[in-house]
């Protein structure tokens, strides 16, 4: 009887090992690299309006710029001994017909006037606040403020 267990406990020893599969190794899967989504800027709902008065400035022209309603507006002045020569507005986004009036009709009221407060445009109001703020930037940076213009 001896041998008779020894034999069905080697049976048993070869189909629970012999049978057996091997499990196979741990495979490590390599995932391509995804960079995160871009986050676009934030939105500048206002731009600083306190006017920086450069101790020494050079020559003109002098530009300014300011957040208008699509975009930014950029204001550039040529002041002369206290008198405004020149004055142009520029524009990224402005609507047409509406802020394009402003960007078009200020200047030229600022340079016919000598002074960067001049009455915004109806139905414009957020593009010709940020000609006179821009207007402001730029007069500072010529040294000057509104007050310093000849009357």
């Amino acid at each position: 009887m001896r041998k008779t267990e020894i034999v069905l406990l080697l049976v048993v020893v070869l189909v629970v090992f012999g049978c057996a599969q091997s499990r196979p190794a741990a495979t490590y899967t390599e995932s391509p690299f995804t960079p995160p989504a871009l986050v676009p800027p934030p939105v500048v709902a206002e731009i600083d309006s306190q006017v920086i008065i450069e101790p020494n400035p050079g020559p003109g022209p002098y530009t300014g710029i300011a957040m208008g309603y699509g975009g930014v507006v950029e204001v550039t002045l040529d002041v002369k001994d206290r008198v405004i020569i020149s004055a142009d507005a520029i524009d990224v986004g402005e609507t047409l017909h509406v802020g394009s009036l402003a960007i078009d009709n200020m200047p030229g009221m600022m340079v016919e006037a000598n002074s960067i407060e001049v009455d915004t445009l109806s139905g414009a109001t957020i593009t010709s606040r940020a000609i006179l703020e821009a207007a402001a930037k730029a007069l500072g940076k010529a040294g000057l403020t509104n007050a310093d213009l000849k009357r």
